[in-house]
């Protein structure tokens, strides 16, 4: 399982429709509303651990991916229970660039550049939640549909 920065996740991509999504995984697990906000729609896939968030206000398009999967690679490194340090330096080495917060039993590891928070415990990697970036700051930065099928 690859994670391509500000991109998407295998050849899911950020901006398909649940549609496209579906024709690629299948049906989800479970479907649920997010009660903090009711235009994201959550689908979720039990063996892959992963769930992906799909904005109704914005032409119902995936937007946030959060995954856990132990396969889970950003450039060509395994994530999921590796030391967070290590992880930091594939993705930027600039620690000042990773925005932290500590939380009772965990911390959250931020980087802005590609909208991708990295969950901690036990200073290894648990979980990681990827956005589709913004263009500014009102707008998501939504790739052409022409662009679906460059990520592999």
């Amino acid at each position: 399982m690859k994670l391509h920065l500000n991109q998407g996740i295998n050849n899911l991509r950020f901006g398909m429709t649940r549609t496209k999504v579906e024709s690629i995984l299948g049906q989800p697990d479970k479907i649920l509303i997010d009660p903090d906000d009711e235009n994201e729609l959550i689908w979720e896939y039990s063996d892959q651990k992963l769930r992906l968030t799909f904005y109704q206000n914005e032409a119902d398009r995936l937007g946030y991916i959060r995954c856990s999967n132990s396969n889970l690679t950003i450039k060509g490194l395994q994530i999921i229970d590796k030391k967070i340090v290590d992880v930091q330096n594939q993705i930027d080495s600039d620690p000042d660039a990773w925005e932290i917060e500590e939380y009772h039993f965990f911390k959250v590891y931020f980087l802005e550049q590609y909208w991708l928070s990295l969950q901690v415990e036990y200073e290894r990697v648990t979980v990681i939640e990827h956005g589709v970036p913004f263009k500014n700051d009102d707008e998501y930065d939504w790739p052409d549909e022409d662009d679906f099928s460059l990520v592999s």
